[in-house]
């Protein structure tokens, strides 16, 4: 996937790097980055090429049926009017990743401040042992 993204980015077509490796190219429709394209899987693997510029070469990436190496085809502009209407629930959608990324770290920073008063003890053996069990 590599040598393939590099040739792209030398100035060979996708197309024809597929041909050399057996490999069907595929155009994917337009996807949002909160929506999947087609055969890669969520838009936010490719969240790069989001803000690149058309014709740029995106890639390697794992997606969901291998690497996948791309091109940026087209930008839609965003749609200012159907913001209007969905701007409640992208506000909402918002705080809502907001939440699960710092709930981790708040609960982390408790965690490690009660260890280090000696508050807590964790016995990871144990830990680690119950997670088996329930994995069998």
């Amino acid at each position: 996937a590599r040598a393939a993204a590099e040739r792209a980015r030398k100035g060979d077509t996708l197309e024809d790097i597929g041909k050399s490796y057996g490999i069907a190219v595929k155009t994917a429709a337009p996807f949002t980055m909160d929506g999947a394209a087609e055969g890669i899987g969520s838009g936010t693997l490719l969240a790069a090429a989001f803000k690149d510029k058309v014709g740029v070469i995106v890639g390697p990436v794992a997606g969901a049926s291998g690497q996948v190496v791309g091109k940026v085809s087209e930008k839609i502009p965003a749609n200012m009017s159907q913001y209007a209407k969905d701007k409640d629930s992208i506000i909402q959608n918002l705080a809502q990743q907001r939440q699960q990324l710092q709930q981790p770290l708040f609960r982390d920073s408790i965690v490690s401040e009660l260890k280090r008063r000696g508050k807590i003890s964790i016995y990871q053996n144990t830990l680690n042992r119950l997670v088996s069990s329930y994995k069998s």
